[in-house]
């Protein structure tokens, strides 16, 4: 995953989004919203600069443990 993009939990989102539907990946593993630390399948990602992020753009994924690949 990109240092810019994001896990966000559903009350995250409700809570920096207006009233539109996020996009939703339909199979996505638990890990942490970069927002608040839970832990969330919710499928929402977002971009956003890291440096103000809990995770700081450090993202460690089940894809990534199974040999997924990130260009950045």
């Amino acid at each position: 995953m990109s240092k810019w993009t994001h896990a966000i939990c559903q009350p995250c989102w409700e809570q920096r989004a207006d009233t539109s539907e996020p996009f939703r990946l339909t199979v996505c593993p638990p890990e942490p919203c970069c927002f608040c630390g839970v832990s969330t399948d919710s499928g929402i990602f977002v971009r956003a600069d890291p440096r103000p992020l809990r995770c700081q753009g450090i993202h460690e994924v089940e894809s990534e443990k199974i040999g997924g690949t990130d260009p950045d």
